[in-house]
């Protein structure tokens, strides 16, 4: 997969794939602030997008299949924003936000037959999801452990194993 290597940079796929064979992540962030990572697919890795603790990053318009684990995973990310993606067919979770990430907006993404919750928030706390589709996923529609104060706006859960699990 891509590794990124500065900050305050955009990442535009131009609608090319990454496909990887199970391992890894198709793009990884190891805490550079500002990045933007859009506008492509990105496919069979062990995790689709995965951003370390930084700050004001964008996750957009990817199209997200087939991980072994997670399709966007962020951890101890603060004011990102993951928005308008499509996430299909992972062995996980949809998108994860853990250890701390806070002040994140997830909204317009498209969740669908993921194995893991559509959405799943651990120690996380402040983010904001709103206006997402999660339908048929093999656990929860969205998952909150030990995540406080999130708000949920908006978002349409349909044929998933659970609701909302608090």
């Amino acid at each position: 997969g891509l590794v990124v290597g500065a900050a305050e940079i955009t990442i535009d796929l131009g609608g090319q794939t990454i496909d990887g064979l199970g391992m890894g992540a198709g793009v990884r962030n190891p805490r550079f602030d500002a990045v933007t990572v859009t506008n492509g697919s990105i496919q069979e890795f062990d995790a689709g997008v995965v951003v370390d603790p930084s700050q004001r990053n964008v996750v957009s318009s990817l199209n997200v299949t087939l991980s072994t684990s997670t399709g966007i995973r962020l951890s101890g990310a603060r004011d990102a924003s993951v928005r308008s993606n499509t996430l299909g067919t992972n062995q996980g979770e949809g998108i994860a936000l853990l250890g701390g990430t806070q002040a994140t907006l997830v909204r317009d993404n498209t969740i669908t037959g993921n194995l893991g919750s559509g959405l799943w928030l651990e120690a996380s706390s402040s983010n904001r999801i709103e206006d997402n589709s999660i339908t048929a996923s093999q656990g929860a529609a969205i998952t909150l452990d030990g995540a406080a104060g999130n708000t949920l706006l908006r978002n349409s859960l349909s044929a998933n194993l659970g609701g909302i699990d608090v």
